[in-house]
């Protein structure tokens, strides 16, 4: 019976250990894959806000080119009060820009 009572503690004993280091693995394991998953969030939410400002940079660019577009587009007819119609041929330099708006164009369609 001694013999047996030792293989019965040595199976208990590595029973319970093998599910005490079974559950500090899990505790560990679960807290840095959070760590790691809030970091990745915030990471991304950066990088997100940092796509947007460099957009409405462009944005905001492109706004200011088409705006002296059409500043030099009104003086046209201004210098040329007479005419009727536009002879685009004339305003060679008149080309707006549209490069950071293609992407936002369905949706500006939508808001229309």
């Amino acid at each position: 019976m001694n013999g047996l009572s030792q293989i019965e503690v040595a199976f208990t004993s590595s029973i319970i250990g093998a599910i005490l280091g079974g559950l500090i693995s899990w505790c560990v394991t679960s807290r840095a894959l959070d760590k790691k998953f809030k970091h990745e969030n915030e990471v991304r939410e950066n990088e997100e806000k940092l796509r947007y400002k460099r957009l409405f940079l462009m944005l905001k660019d492109e706004l200011a080119t088409n705006q002296l577009q059409l500043t030099s587009f009104f003086d046209y007819f201004k210098a040329n009060p007479k005419n009727d119609y536009v002879d685009l041929r004339e305003l060679n330099n008149l080309r707006f820009k549209t490069r950071a708006w293609q992407p936002f164009k369905g949706y500006i369609l939508i808001l229309d």
